[in-house]
């Protein structure tokens, strides 16, 4: 059996015909990058589902889709547990009410090949995110390198988006925090970003390819902001250490 190239990851948790369009986009997204040469794995991976959301995926168009089930109730905790039982070189995340650009998994992919045969530790995020729904917006993001970087950037807003994509390893290397509500402490993507970069990884922009993220009323980004959670205090958010972030 040949090596998987890239691991497709769909979290997803109650959503059914939202996912409708989600599935359209990374099929698209998947058959460019066979295409191009590039092995995919497909995976959905369900953490508490609803009894709607588990039949709305046994329909015959997930046939390709290997099914992961989960029973923890934490978004990035499930990342950690995912990136261990797939099989692709690079895993790439994706929500189960967002959409990427068709041209993302093989633009990424050919981006990583070329960073890893020059030996740099590097994560690929799309350039644009176009926020749509309930709120929107449209943006771009930086290079790591560009010059308009700003470790001090981090203290207010997140760079990136949790969509990216990267080598299956870092996930075990750098591990997701746990999210802790009650507590007040949220944004597992955001503080993931932080310590990637303070682990010596990069973070890269593939020109040319968009996220459409889709705002709902209860999404985890607006729960975290209703509860004015903050980030888990880590060393590389100490004042003498956020420099580092280059």
């Amino acid at each position: 059996m040949k090596n998987i190239d890239i691991s497709v990851v769909l979290n997803v948790h109650s959503e059914t015909v939202v996912s409708g369009p989600t599935i359209r986009s990374a099929e698209s997204a998947i058959l460019i990058a066979e295409a191009a040469g590039f092995i995919v794995e497909r995976l959905i991976c369900f953490d508490r589902p609803s009894r709607e959301c588990r039949l709305y995926f046994t329909q015959p168009i997930f046939s390709l889709w290997r099914k992961l089930e989960f029973d923890i109730g934490d978004l990035g905790i499930v990342r950690n547990k995912v990136s261990t039982l797939s099989k692709g070189r690079w895993i790439a995340w994706l929500d189960a009410d967002d959409l990427f650009s068709e041209n993302w998994l093989v633009l990424g992919a050919q981006s990583l090949a070329s960073s890893r045969s020059s030996g740099d530790k590097v994560i690929v995020h799309p350039e644009m995110n176009l926020v749509f729904d309930g709120y929107a917006n449209a943006y771009t993001k930086l290079n790591q390198s560009d010059i308009l970087f700003t470790p001090y950037y981090f203290y207010f807003l997140n760079y990136y988006d949790s969509l990216c994509m990267a080598p299956r390893e870092l996930f075990s290397d750098v591990p997701y925090i746990c999210s802790d509500f009650e507590l007040g402490f949220a944004l597992e993507d955001w503080l993931w970003n932080i310590q990637t970069i303070y682990a010596g990884w990069k973070h890269e922009i593939v020109k040319d390819t968009i996220i459409f993220k889709r705002r709902r009323d209860m999404s985890l980004v607006v729960k975290s902001s209703q509860r004015r959670t903050i980030l888990w205090p880590v060393e590389a958010l100490a004042i003498d250490e956020i420099a580092k972030l280059r």
